[in-house]
């Protein structure tokens, strides 16, 4: 099979086509998800960096910082250089949460990856 057949694969078996894909044992979106991977850094993003990395609409990601906030992930802050804009950042539950997903996603992967092994092609 060929790489690109293989990325695609990869792709479907995680849900990262389906928008509205829960992660697998979650509340959370797979959108959410990548947007929780993107804050986990020291440094708060604005809204516009985080849909400009999550290749979203501002809007879209407003919307989600809202929910994300909603629920304690992340908290908003305003700029303080510019006090119309927010800043975007990880809270330590948001983290938390984080560190739990990615090992939920290991174990995707990990299996993904012995079930192409164990198939011959």
């Amino acid at each position: 099979m060929q790489l690109h057949g293989l990325m695609m694969e990869l792709i479907r078996a995680t849900g990262l086509l389906q928008p509205d894909q829960l992660v697998p044992g979650e509340t959370l979106s797979m959108s959410q998800a990548f947007a929780l991977h993107e804050l986990d850094t020291d440094t708060p993003l604005s809204q516009q960096e985080l849909a400009d990395r999550l290749h979203l609409e501002k809007s879209s990601v407003s919307r989600m910082a809202a929910e994300l906030e909603r629920r304690g992930l992340i908290a908003r802050e305003r700029d303080p250089d510019n006090r119309r804009f927010y800043r975007l950042r990880i809270t330590p539950e948001g983290r938390a949460f984080h560190v739990r997903m990615r090992g939920t996603f290991h174990e995707r992967y990990t299996e993904w990856v012995a079930g192409r092994a164990a198939r011959p092609d």
